[in-house]
C-alpha cells in the first residue's frame, strides 16, 4: 500500500511493504554466513521518500537536480527483519554546449540493525550498470577469506 503527497519541500511517497523473500545460497563454496541466511524471509516495512525532482524530464537526461531521500523501518511482524534504513540519491544534469549534458549522480545511505544480523537482501550492494559498471548487479560485496 502507498500514497503520495505533495508539499512546498517536494513529493512525500509513504509506502507499506510485505514481501516474502527467498534467498538462495546453492554453492559449496558460499560464504557460511550467506548459507545461514538463505532460504525465506519475511520483510515487512514502514518507508517515506521525499523526492524533489527540478529535472524536466525523468525518463531523458535532462537539465536539472534529483535528490531522493528515504527513511525505512523494518521489523514491524515478529520473525521479520528489523533495522532502520536512510538512504540519500542525488543528480545533477548541467549543461554543457551544443546538447550535451554532464551528468553526476551520487549515494549514500546508513544501515542500522535492530537485530542480530541483517539480512544480506536488506544491505547496500553495489555492481552492475546504475552503480559500479564491470562488475555483476550487486557482485561487490566484501568477500568471506574462507572461501
Amino acid at each position: 500500500a502507498s500514497c503520495a503527497v505533495s508539499s512546498f519541500f517536494g513529493k512525500h511517497l509513504f509506502s507499506l511493504d510485505w514481501d516474502w523473500r527467498q534467498f538462495f545460497a546453492k554453492d559449496t563454496r558460499t560464504s557460511l554466513y550467506l548459507r545461514d541466511h538463505a532460504g525465506h524471509n519475511l520483510k515487512s516495512a514502514i518507508r517515506h521518500t521525499l523526492l524533489i525532482d527540478s529535472r524536466d524530464n525523468s525518463q531523458v537526461i535532462s537539465p536539472g537536480v534529483l535528490v531522493s531521500a528515504t527513511q525505512e523501518y523494518s521489523g514491524i511482524v515478529p520473525h521479520s527483519s528489523k533495522y532502520i534504513k536512510a538512504e540519500v540519491i542525488s543528480e545533477a544534469n548541467l549543461p554543457l554546449f551544443a546538447g550535451i549534458i554532464l551528468s553526476l549522480t551520487g549515494r549514500s545511505g546508513y544501515l542500522h540493525s535492530l537485530s542480530e544480523n541483517t539480512h544480506p537482501l536488506d544491505r547496500f550492494l553495489l555492481g552492475g550498470p546504475t552503480t559500479l559498471r564491470g562488475f555483476n548487479l550487486w557482485g561487490l560485496t566484501p568477500r568471506d577469506r574462507d572461501c
